[in-house]
């Protein structure tokens, strides 16, 4: 009878913990096999009329990204909401390890003011796109250091 009675505990207790590495393996998964879009790089490119920067939006997910939506927007001191050429653009999907490029850019005294350091640029990018039937998001803040023409992270969020 005690015999009976231990068997019994003992499926009960694996068939719990069976559940939950059942659990544990699903939400793995879901963290595993989903899209993962960032800014993997940004490229200068300066001329006598513009600077343009050309931001690597870089699928790193096991499954494609859809409906990804890139929102740059340039910021300097005197300018707060954004510069003109921050445009939007999207992409019906970027598979996995795939780079879609989106440039942005500033002309005139803008651009001369930049590269002579009397303003400080900051860049915010916002990625919106879907994956496993789900919205995902991606929000980083840049600062431009016009004497290496090279961008600084400065912080970021994601989901």
């Amino acid at each position: 009878m005690t015999l009976a009675v231990i068997a019994i505990i003992i499926s009960v207790v694996a068939a719990v913990f069976s559940g939950l590495l059942a659990v544990l393996a699903f939400r793995e998964q879901r963290l595993r096999l989903r899209p993962y879009v960032h800014v993997d790089r940004i490229d200068t490119y300066v001329t006598n009329e513009s600077i343009t920067w050309r931001l690597g939006i870089k699928n790193v997910g096991l499954l494609p990204a859809k409906k990804v939506v890139v929102s740059p927007s340039l910021h300097t001191e005197t300018i707060s909401k954004g510069l003109a050429e921050g445009e939007q653009s999207s992409k019906a999907i970027i598979l996995p390890q795939q780079i879609f490029w989106n440039p942005v850019g500033v002309k005139g005294e803008t651009k001369q003011n930049i590269m002579q350091g009397k303003s400080n640029l900051r860049m915010d990018v916002s990625i919106i796109y879907e994956g496993i039937g789900k919205r995902f998001y991606y929000k980083a803040h840049y600062t431009y250091n016009s004497h290496t023409h090279s961008w600084t992270f400065e912080d970021g969020d994601a989901n």
